[in-house]
């Protein structure tokens, strides 16, 4: 005959003799599950990004830069006294490095060592419309809506702040847009208009926001075509934005900004008309195409 194996765990010691009721209900005899048999691993939640231990370096690295009063140009101690810094290995400290080199706060010379680079945000974060645009799942009529929000308010806090060089920095570049336009240069043109709008968020003194107005501006450009593309309407915007600009009046910089940013949503909508005519003219080629065959 099978012998019955007892579930101590369920029914609590063997041993109770002269022990009653009450005393054996006492958790010593009846112990509850503990936390790690109650939550299973499939049950705990994951975290949709581990951060490396590189990038929990970076932080502590960019602190010790700003505690150290470094300057762009200077020169950063050798790696040994970062890493007796740091208390980190050698190793975790290139990856941190490398790093800040990709966004453009620290160089590298080749046999000097490592130095304090010049951060610019805006051109040192260009690189990741592409990659959100493939990535995010955004849309060109949540982008602009978005910047109608954003850019308006860059603009009049830019015409609060703007100088002399910032002015000169904007016609340079309605110069160059006029020329793009002239020669029918659709890249440049394009580049121009980007650069254009790029600068007023730099030039607002805006902070961390500025980087999302770039980020912003380079996802819509990255959906931005020549077709249906008003050439003279962008740049008479711009030089009334820079008119206002030289006034010193942020109000009406603000609101030509708004109105600007919002003639977008009605070129996007040409544009989409476009592409749908010439897909449905594709189809009807297409078609006709298969039946002579």
């Amino acid at each position: 005959m099978n012998k019955v194996k007892k579930n101590t765990r369920l029914m609590g010691p063997a041993n109770t003799e002269g022990k009653d009721f009450f005393q054996m209900m006492h958790p010593a005899f009846f112990p509850r599950p503990t936390l790690k048999e109650k939550i299973r691993i499939s049950d705990k939640p994951v975290l949709t990004h581990q951060p490396k231990n590189a990038e929990r370096i970076v932080p502590a690295l960019v602190k010790y830069m700003k505690t150290a009063q470094l300057q762009p140009g200077d020169k950063l101690p050798s790696q040994k006294e970062l890493c007796q810094i740091l208390e980190i290995g050698p190793t975790l400290l290139r990856e941190a490095l490398n790093m800040l080199q990709t966004l453009g706060m620290v160089q590298s010379h080749q046999g000097s060592g490592w130095y304090v680079g010049r951060f610019d945000p805006i051109a040192s974060l260009h690189f990741l419309a592409p990659l959100l645009e493939d990535f995010s799942h955004t849309n060109p009529e949540l982008i602009i809506d978005i910047r109608i929000a954003l850019e308006p308010v860059f603009a009049r806090e830019t015409a609060k702040h703007i100088g002399a060089e910032g002015l000169q920095r904007l016609e340079s570049i309605m110069q160059y847009m006029k020329l793009a336009k002239l020669e029918k240069n659709y890249e440049d043109y394009k580049l121009a208009d980007k650069e254009f709008h790029a600068v007023l968020a730099l030039e607002s003194q805006t902070g961390f926001l500025c980087l999302l107005g770039s980020i912003l501006n380079d996802l819509f450009f990255s959906f931005w075509t020549p077709y249906c593309q008003d050439w003279d309407g962008p740049i008479a915007e711009h030089e009334e934005i820079v008119s206002a600009m030289k006034e010193g009046n942020a109000e009406r910089v603000e609101m030509v900004m708004k109105d600007h940013i919002s003639k977008a949503r009605y070129y996007l909508q040409e544009l989409q008309e476009y592409l749908k005519k010439q897909k449905l003219k594709e189809q009807a080629e297409k078609e006709v195409k298969e039946s002579l065959e």
